[in-house]
């Protein structure tokens, strides 16, 4: 199952495939007066990838999936798009 990503969304990163990971922490992105303030999906998926190795919670250059979430964020997890089925959610893509 997918879903369509919110136009104007926020994202969740996630260290275990679990709605509950305690490690689990949010995405922002700031804008200077002026610039674009057009973020999209593959945005938040480099930022929770990269943090997520930092911190030693993922392989460098392991998959991580988009998932839906009932408030219309991004949940991004360790795995492949199954993944997002297991924690009960679609499978988030760009639209």
């Amino acid at each position: 199952m997918t879903a369509t990503w919110p136009a104007n969304p926020s994202a969740t990163c996630y260290s275990t495939p679990s709605l509950n990971d305690p490690n689990q922490f949010g995405v922002a992105f700031g804008f200077k007066d002026g610039e674009s303030n057009v973020v999209i999906l593959d945005n938040y998926v480099t930022a929770c990838r990269e943090s997520l190795t930092r911190q030693g919670w993922l392989p460098p250059g392991a998959d991580v999936s988009t998932c839906l979430k009932k408030d219309d964020t991004v949940g991004i997890f360790p795995g492949e798009p199954a993944v997002c089925g297991q924690v009960g959610l679609p499978v988030a893509v760009a639209g």
